[in-house]
C-alpha cells in the first residue's frame, strides 16, 4: 500500500505541474519556460565554457574517497579529508581546462614510446622512482615495474588495473604541462640592458637630507571634508586594486547563546564519579575498568611527581598501591577524575630515539614488518641507520634528520612506541606496530632512572546535559520569536546581549570564534539584507544572525569603503595645508618654515625601497632617484606625511660584465613560470564555482 500511495502522490504532483504549466501558458506563453527552468541549480561549476554537473563531480568524489578508504583501511572519512578530496577533484578540472587544454593546443603530447620510457625506461618519472624504489637499497630497477604490470593480469576485481591506468594518465598530464611550461621558459631572455638596470637598481646608492611633516601632526578638526570631496576621490580612484573585490563577501551580526554546564550538571558528574570510586578500588584489572568507565580510554601510564594538579599530586605520588584519590577537578580537561595508584618502577625521565616508519598498504602488516626486519638486518650488518632512515622512512620530518626524534618524555609517543623505548636500553632496535605503520626503532639515549608511579585515571568530562541544552535553546528561540519581526527592536536587544560581527566568503567553512559553521554561512548566502535567522545549533552554543551587508564581486560601492576614503581625503586635505606652509629655496629654509629639523639618510638603493627615518613610503625612493644631485625636490605627498628631499650625492654601481646577473635574472624568471602561468590561465578562464551551494 505504501508504494501505491507514493505512486499516487507522484502522479498528483505531475498533474499539478502540467496543469500549472498550462495555466501559465494561457496567461503568458513565455512563463512556461520559467516554470520548468526554476529547478535548483544542478551544476557544480563552469570552467572556460565547460560545464561540470553535480552528478559527474560527485561520482569522481565517491571514487576518490573509496580509494582513500581502501588505502587507509578505514570505513569512513572525516569532513576535512572529504573537503580535501573535493578540492583535489576541482583542481583536476581546473588543470584539465586551463593548463592542459592550453598545452594540447600548443602541440604538447606524450606518445606511447615516451610514456614507456617514463615508466620502464632509462628516464623514469619521479613518481615511478618514488613508488618502485627498493625499500632496502633505495635503488630503482625497471624490472620491478614490469613484474608489477604483469601481476595486474591476476587482479580479478580489475581495480588495480584501473588504478594503474589512472596513474599513467597522471604521468602523461604532468609531462604535458611540463612541456608547455618549458616551452615558455625557453622563450624567456634577459638583455644586457635589463641586467645592467637590475644591477644598478641594487647597487647604485644615494645619500640624502630631508624634512618630513607627518599628517598626524595636524588635528583632524583643523580640516573640513565635504561629501563632494569623498565622491570626487572615489570617482578618481575606484579603478584601483584596493577598491576591487575578487569574490562576493557577505557580512552579518550575530548573538551567541552559550551552552555551559549548570550547577546541576556539575553535581551529577560528581555523584557519578564518586559512585565509581569504591568499584575502582576493588578492581583487579585497572586497564579494563578504565576502558569501561572513563571518557578517555587506555588512560593508564607511568608518571613522575609533578604531573598532576598540585592539590592531589603528592597524594598520588606517595600513595600506596591500590589507593584511589578523588574525585578532583582538572581544569585543563574540564573533567572530574579518579586516580588509582597501580604500581611503580624506576625508569628514564626521557629517551632519545630514531626510527624508520614503514607504511602499511592495503592492511598488509606482514609485508611492512618484513621490510622493517630486512632494514634491521642491514643495520646489524653495519649499514648506517640514519642513511637508511633518510631513504626509506615514511615519516618525512624525521627522515630529513636521519630518523632522529630527539629527546621525548614518557607519554609523548603513541603507546606501543613509548613502551618499548622506556622499557628497553640504549642500542636496542625493537620493531612495533602503531596506527601510523610499522616502526623500526633505535634507542640512542636515556636519562638516569627516576621513580615513577603507574596511575590509572577514570575521567568524567563536565558537559551540558540535554536539559541544559534545551533550556538555552528555549532562551535563544524566545529571543528570535520576540524580536524577529521588529528590526529596530532586534538591533537594540542584540546590542544588549553583546552582538558580534563576521564577514564570510561563500566557500568558507568556519567563522572565527564559532568554529565549523557551514550551515550558517550557507544561510547568509541565501538570505536578504536584514533577514534574521532562527537559532543555529553549533553544539556548545546557539547563534541567531542578521544579514547586514552584501559586497558583490567587482568595484566596491562608496558606502562600503567610506571609512577608508574618508581617511585618504583627510590626509589629502592635511597635505594641502602642510604644503601651503612650505617656503624657502634650501632644505634648511624648508625645515624652518615647517618648524621641523633636517634629517639624514645614507646608502639608499632603489631596489630596497626603504629609507632610514621614513617608514612605509616606498614611492619616496623613486622620487630620490628621479632627482639630480643637489636638486631640491618639490613637496611630495606620501601616505603618512609630506616630504621635501635633496640628494647630496650618488655612488655609482661599477660593473662592466652583466652576464652573471643576466643568468640569475633569467633563472628567477623561469622559476616563476609554473606558478604564474597557471594563475594567469585560471584568471582568464571565466570560472564559475558553485561548490558552496552543495557542500
Amino acid at each position: 500500500m505504501a508504494v501505491i500511495t507514493k505512486i499516487r502522490n507522484q502522479s498528483t504532483l505531475l498533474f499539478v505541474m502540467i496543469g500549472g504549466a498550462m495555466l501559465l501558458f494561457i496567461l503568458d506563453p513565455s512563463a512556461i519556460e520559467t516554470f520548468f527552468t526554476s529547478a535548483p541549480e544542478t551544476d557544480i561549476g563552469e570552467i572556460s565554457g565547460t560545464t561540470i554537473s553535480y552528478r559527474e563531480f560527485e561520482t569522481k568524489v565517491e571514487q576518490a574517497s573509496e580509494r582513500v578508504k581502501q588505502a587507509q583501511g578505514v570505513f569512513s572519512l572525516d569532513q576535512s579529508t572529504m573537503d580535501q578530496i573535493r578540492n583535489d577533484i576541482w583542481t583536476e578540472y581546473l588543470q584539465n581546462n586551463t593548463i592542459l587544454a592550453k598545452a594540447g593546443g600548443a602541440g604538447s603530447a606524450v606518445p606511447s614510446d615516451e610514456l614507456f620510457d617514463m615508466v620502464q625506461g632509462k628516464n623514469p618519472h619521479p613518481l615511478v622512482l618514488r613508488n618502485f624504489a627498493n625499500p632496502e637499497t633505495g635503488q630503482f630497477n625497471p624490472t620491478d615495474v614490469v613484474r608489477y604490470i604483469q601481476s595486474l593480469e591476476n587482479d580479478e576485481t580489475g581495480q588495480q588495473k584501473v588504478q594503474w591506468k589512472q596513474f599513467e594518465q597522471g604521468l602523461k598530464k604532468d609531462r604535458i604541462a611540463t612541456k608547455y611550461y618549458n616551452l615558455i621558459k625557453k622563450g624567456l631572455y634577459v638583455t644586457n640592458i635589463e641586467a645592467k638596470n637590475d644591477h644598478v637598481s641594487k647597487n647604485k646608492t644615494a645619500n640624502i637630507r630631508f624634512v618630513a611633516k607627518p599628517y598626524k601632526s595636524i588635528s583632524d578638526s583643523a580640516v573640513t571634508i565635504a561629501e563632494e570631496d569623498l565622491e570626487n576621490y572615489y570617482e578618481a580612484h575606484e579603478h584601483e586594486p584596493q577598491y576591487q573585490q575578487k569574490e562576493t563577501i557577505r557580512s552579518f551580526e550575530y548573538v551567541v547563546f552559550e551552552v555551559n554546564p549548570s550547577e546541576a550538571d556539575r553535581q551529577a558528574v560528581i555523584r557519578y564519579t564518586e559512585g565509581l570510586k569504591q568499584l575502582f578500588a576493588e578492581s583487579k584489572d585497572d586497564t579494563l575498568f578504565v576502558n569501561s568507565n572513563a571518557d578517555t580510554r587506555f588512560n593508564i601510564a607511568y608518571y613522575q611527581q609533578g604531573a598532576f594538579p598540585s592539590e592531589v599530586d603528592s597524594l598520588i605520588y606517595n600513595g600506596d598501591t591500590g589507593t584511589v584519590i578523588g574525585p578532583y577537578f582538572d581544569e585543563s580537561d574540564l573533567a572530574y577524575k579518579l586516580a588509582k595508584v597501580s604500581g611503580e618502577k624506576m625508569a628514564p625521565d626521557s629517551v632519545r630515539a630514531s626510527h624508520i616508519l614503514i607504511k602499511i598498504n592495503n592492511n598488509d602488516t606482514a609485508t611492512a614488518k618484513a621490510v622493517a626486519d630486512s632494514l634491521k638486518k642491514l643495520t646489524e650488518g653495519g649499514a648506517d641507520f640514519s642513511e637508511l632512515a633518510t631513504v626509506n622512512s615514511a615519516d618525512v620530518g624525521s627522515a630529513a634528520e636521519g630518523g632522529d626524534l630527539n629527546w621525548f618524555a614518557e607519554g609523548m609517543m603513541v603507546k606501543p612506541f613509548n613502551d618499548v623505548c622506556f622499557a628497553g636500553k640504549v642500542g636496542d632496535m625493537p620493531i612495533v606496530v602503531s596506527q601510523f605503520g610499522v616502526h623500526l626503532i633505535k634507542i640512542t639515549g636515556q636519562t638516569e632512572p627516576v621513580r615513577k608511579v603507574l596511575v590509572g585515571i577514570v575521567d568524567s568530562r563536565l558537559e551540558s546535559s540535554t536539559e541544559t541544552q534545551r533550556g538555552v535553546y528555549q532562551q535563544a528561540n524566545a529571543f528570535y520569536i520576540n524580536n524577529n519581526d521588529n528590526l529596530e527592536k532586534f538591533k537594540d536587544e542584540a546590542n544588549k546581549a553583546g552582538v558580534r560581527v563576521a564577514s564570510v566568503r561563500e566557500t568558507d567553512k568556519a567563522v572565527s570564534g564559532l568554529g565549523e559553521t557551514r550551515e550558517l554561512i550557507r544561510w547568509a548566502y541565501a538570505a536578504n539584507i536584514d533577514d534574521i535567522s532562527k537559532p543555529f545549533d553549533l553544539g556548545d552554543k546557539f547563534v541567531i544572525s542578521r544579514l547586514t551587508e552584501i559586497r558583490e564581486k567587482g568595484t566596491l560601492p562608496l558606502e562600503s569603503v567610506r571609512d577608508y576614503i574618508e581617511a585618504e581625503v583627510l590626509n589629502e586635505k592635511k597635505a594641502e595645508k602642510i604644503i601651503s606652509q612650505i617656503s624657502g629655496s634650501t632644505i634648511d629654509e624648508v625645515a624652518v618654515s615647517l618648524g621641523d629639523s633636517v634629517q639624514v639618510s645614507e646608502n639608499i638603493a632603489f631596489a630596497n625601497f626603504g629609507i632610514s627615518g621614513i617608514t612605509g613610503e616606498r614611492d619616496i625612493t623613486g622620487h630620490v632617484f628621479g632627482l639630480q644631485q643637489g636638486e631640491l625636490s618639490k613637496p611630495i605627498k606620501g601616505k603618512r606625511g609630506v616630504y621635501v628631499i635633496i640628494v647630496d650625492n650618488f655612488i655609482e654601481a661599477t660593473v662592466k660584465d652583466y652576464t652573471s646577473n643576466a643568468q640569475q635574472l633569467t633563472q628567477g624568471n623561469q622559476n616563476r613560470v609554473d606558478y604564474e602561468v597557471y594563475e594567469v590561465l585560471k584568471d582568464k578562464a571565466d570560472i564559475t564555482d558553485n561548490r558552496a551551494k552543495f557542500y
